[in-house]
Order: structure tokens, then C-alpha cells, then sequence
């Protein structure tokens, strides 16, 4: 084990390092710089995010000009409707069965109170 005390133990180059002192001052404008240097790669990413945008939807419509894009497009479209009409219509018939089984009750049991609230 070393029985040397830290300051015994003193690099020059530590103490060299320790006294440098930085006196260089920064250009003029370097702040405005800087900003509008951000500002112009922050559009350009935005201008990017929006090329690409640009690229897919013309790849999307030279899809849908071919025959089998087209056909695939109309096709996820019928089935997508269909199945929001399926799950629709399974609400409007609970509604409607309520309300069968009401008008039911009403016709059978003419006393009875009418409970359907739509």
C-alpha cells in the first residue's frame, strides 16, 4: 500500500491544467448563428417528415391506379363497412327488441306501466 499523502503525489500536468485559464471571447452574432442554425435543420426535418409524406401517398395512389390496388382498396372498404355496420346494427337491435318486447307487454297486459326509454 502507497503511504504517499495526495499532495505529495502532484502531477505537473494536473497543476498545469489547474492554472490554464480560457480568455478567448466568441465571435460576434455567435448566438444568432447558432439559433438560426437550429431553425434551419428544424425545417429541414420538417420538410423531410413532409417529402415523405408526399412519397407515400404518391406511392398509395400509383397503387390504386392498378387494377389489383384498386380492387384491394375498394375490397378493405366493403369489408371495413360491413363490419361497422354489423357492430351497429347489433345495438339498434337491442334497441329494437326493448322495445318489441314492450310494446308486447303493453298490447298483452294493457294495465301494465310502458318501460321502454330509448
Amino acid at each position: 500500500m502507497s503511504t504517499k499523502t495526495p499532495n505529495q503525489d502532484r502531477d505537473p500536468l494536473e497543476e498545469l491544467l489547474k492554472s490554464w485559464k480560457v480568455e478567448a471571447t466568441l465571435p460576434p452574432r455567435f448566438q444568432e448563428d447558432v439559433w438560426r442554425r437550429i431553425d434551419r435543420a428544424e425545417q429541414r426535418s420538417a420538410s423531410s417528415i413532409s417529402k415523405w409524406f408526399i412519397g407515400l401517398a404518391a406511392h398509395w395512389a400509383s397503387l390504386l391506379r392498378k387494377p389489383i390496388g384498386a380492387a384491394a382498396y375498394l375490397s378493405t372498404l366493403l369489408i371495413v363497412g360491413s363490419l361497422t355496420g354489423v357492430w351497429r346494427s347489433d345495438r339498434k337491435v337491442d334497441q329494437t327488441e326493448i322495445a318489441w318486447r314492450a310494446a308486447y307487454l303493453q298490447a298483452v297486459v294493457p294495465a301494465a306501466p310502458f318501460a321502454y326509454h330509448p
